[in-house]
């Protein structure tokens, strides 16, 4: 589905249904991709702040679907 490249999955932790999936980077990966994602609040918004594989920092709506 991903076409092989990196991509993020948000989930929900209730059923582990998946809500929301990017591979926004596309093919752009450096090297590898090792991180973490952070949460925090904008504007009364859950944020998800993920590093990607091409070197950028990427919010995502943490409830998009």
């Amino acid at each position: 589905e991903n076409g092989g490249a990196s991509f993020i999955v948000a989930l929900d932790k209730n059923t582990g249904k998946v809500v929301w999936t990017s591979n926004v980077p596309g093919e752009n990966v450096l090297h590898g991709q090792w991180a973490s994602v952070g949460i925090c609040e904008v504007n009364g918004k859950a944020q998800v702040l993920a590093p990607l594989g091409d070197g950028w920092l990427y919010a995502f709506d943490a409830f998009a679907v």
